[in-house]
């Protein structure tokens, strides 16, 4: 048993998104270990949005497609009509409505797989509630990474709390696995579902406190399905071909960022704030086999790495279990043998500007990681509008950074507030909008 015979109670944030799918396979296979309280979704998908309360029986549901709340309680009317048993959640609408599904009382753990800055308030929230946060949702901290680290920064760490003693790593205070399952903390815990920074964090449990932080992060990359490729070769990139990734199947946003790189920008500036690392020691590999999700150098040149199939329910399931392991029926685990040689190259950032914008942004501190994380939102979004091509999504947000750089003050990292934030995110956004391609 993973809880000693309790159940933790989820609240799923994007539900009928991939890693929100993936999570609720996981639910359906322990239904002895998981509970789910809440369910949250856009609203591009009623229907599985409908199965999922029959099946689930959520208390409360979040829709953001407000216009579409008619046509929710009709197909959930539908299914009470062949299966009378079915429940009536609490359903919530309107701006407010995700920050009040995370608040709500009893649950443990908010898994966060919404897709953008949408995600930044409801997370907070669910912390300061004392709500762990299972945390799919990068752009969160990308955005307000800052206000993140003054909430739950332990020792520069925010994933997790690695106190270790002799006796390996075990949530702050120590005891009994019965008494810290039913201890709840002042502030809840952020764990990765990333599957770069699970394996980071993976890679530094038991990691004495004495040796933190590494001497490097590794954050390996696939390289996206333009790996090789030119500038020249990008010019005509269709929004099909940008959604076509050779390992993994994500969201179309995340798809996207992964096709300019922009991905891993996003999850070196994550790991600088959730690991407490310097930009200089953080370092991205491409490795197009990704079966080594990422690694850890520590000080006396030891490398700790986490290798893996490419299936996100393995992530997920140990941020929903941690510090224990789930008995996983979905992988047999990595053949090495039919796996022959992993290859490592460094990332191409002529042809891929977006990587190095990220790291720019971060650098430059302040506000700039909320401004280049709403640039990007707006461009991929018109991208995928058709509004603009593949190679204007880094031009767009070399633009707005470059209005940033001259035309608006940088704070210093441990001034910015969320209000800070969100006035940045209003501007690089209204910036992203206003730009015009040269093509």
């Amino acid at each position: 048993m993973v809880f000693e015979g309790r159940v933790k109670r989820l609240v799923v944030l994007g539900s009928t998104g991939s890693i929100g799918r993936n999570t609720l396979e996981i639910v359906r296979q322990f239904p002895d270990l998981f509970q789910v309280v809440g369910l949250a979704a856009g609203g591009s998908n009623l229907a599985l949005l409908a199965e999922q309360v029959v099946l689930f029986r959520p208390q409360y549901v979040y829709l953001g497609a407000t216009s579409k709340a008619t046509e929710l309680q009709e197909r959930l009317s539908a299914h009470e009509r062949t299966s009378p048993a079915s429940p009536r959640p609490r359903l919530l609408l309107g701006d407010e409505g995700l920050p009040e599904l995370a608040c709500v009382p009893d649950y443990d753990v908010l898994v966060s797989a919404i897709v953008g800055f949408k995600g930044v308030l409801p997370t907070l929230k669910a912390l300061e509630a004392g709500k762990d946060v299972a945390l799919a949702n990068k752009e969160a901290l990308v955005a307000a990474g800052p206000v993140f680290r003054s909430l739950l920064s332990r020792r520069g760490l925010l994933y997790g709390d690695v106190e270790t003693n002799e006796g390996g790593g075990e949530r702050k205070g120590g005891g009994s696995d019965k008494k810290r399952a039913t201890e709840r903390p002042k502030r809840g815990l952020l764990l990765p579902v990333d599957s770069e920074h699970s394996a980071i964090f993976q890679a530094v449990q038991g990691v004495p406190p004495t040796c933190y932080p590494p001497r490097k992060l590794l954050l390996t990359a696939s390289g996206g399905p333009f790996r090789g490729k030119t500038r020249d070769d990008l010019k005509g990139v269709t929004l099909e071909k940008a959604l076509k990734h050779p390992k993994w199947s994500m969201g179309a946003k995340i798809t996207i960022d992964s096709a300019t790189l922009m991905n891993k920008g996003l999850e070196v500036i994550e790991a600088h704030f959730a690991f407490g690392c310097p930009y200089s020691s953080i370092e991205v590999l491409v490795h197009p086999q990704a079966v080594v999700h990422s690694a850890v150098e520590l000080r006396d040149g030891a490398t700790l790495a986490q290798l893996g199939l490419p299936d996100m329910k393995l992530p997920i399931a140990y941020a929903l279990t941690w510090p224990h392991r789930l008995s996983a029926p979905w992988s047999a685990g990595v053949d090495l043998t039919q796996e022959g040689s992993l290859t490592f190259e460094k990332p191409d950032l002529s042809t891929f500007g977006c990587l190095g914008l990220a790291y720019e942004a971060g650098e430059r501190g302040g506000v700039a990681t909320a401004c280049l994380n709403a640039a990007n939102e707006v461009a991929v979004e018109r991208f995928r509008n058709k509004e603009i091509g593949f190679l204007d999504i880094e031009d767009t947000v070399r633009h707005v950074m470059g209005l940033h750089e001259t035309g608006r003050d940088n704070l210093a990292s441990t001034d910015v507030s969320l209000q800070d934030v969100f006035e940045a995110d209003r501007w690089a956004r209204a910036a992203a909008r206003a730009f015009k391609p040269r093509s």
